[in-house]
């Protein structure tokens, strides 16, 4: 996949240190035969599993990555932009969390060709710099999301549950 815009479009990441390519639709099975998944973390709750790749590239730009799976589906993706300055890797700082936030945003818009979307009910919310910027897709939503309960930015890409066919019989 050499058009970046098309394939986060479809909610695919290119991991650029192994030419692989997550997407909607891979199984937990299928993601555990990836050659990234070699040194990664696994964390697994009640009702999820976390996998953290740690630092790895997407397009070019430094990201910390975690997919979240449900069963054997993929869930989600969470995205956080590393930076290259050192002085914005010190101790948390709210100002390099909205900064991050905005490099996000930035960075899809590179990426897609149009800027995320405010999420819709909070124009009038005092604190517009942690508002949800958004846009969804036929495969789930791309979020850019600041968590002021854990004090951090990040990407999301939500993937949708597919519709069960309702021809099918059991």
């Amino acid at each position: 996949m050499s058009d970046p815009s098309l394939t986060l479009r479809d909610g695919c990441l290119l991991i650029d240190e192994t030419g692989e390519v997550i997407h909607p639709a891979l199984t937990a099975w299928a993601f555990e035969q990836l050659q990234l998944v070699k040194d990664a973390k696994y964390h697994e709750g009640t009702h999820t599993a976390t996998v953290n790749l740690g630092l790895k590239h997407i397009f070019g730009q430094a990201f910390t990555i975690a997919f979240v799976f449900q069963k054997s589906r993929l869930c989600s993706a969470e995205l956080s932009l590393h930076f290259d300055d050192p002085a914005k890797d010190k101790p948390w700082d709210y100002e390099i969390e909205l900064e991050r936030k905005k490099a996000h945003e930035t960075w899809c818009q590179r990426m897609l060709g149009r800027p995320l979307e405010p999420m819709k009910g909070f124009e009038q919310w005092e604190r517009q710099a942690e508002i949800q910027h958004l846009l969804t897709f036929p495969w789930g939503s791309l979020r850019s999301i600041y968590d002021s309960k854990g004090g951090f930015s990040y990407l999301a890409l939500r993937y949708e549950e597919p519709a069960k066919d309702a021809s099918a019989t059991t």
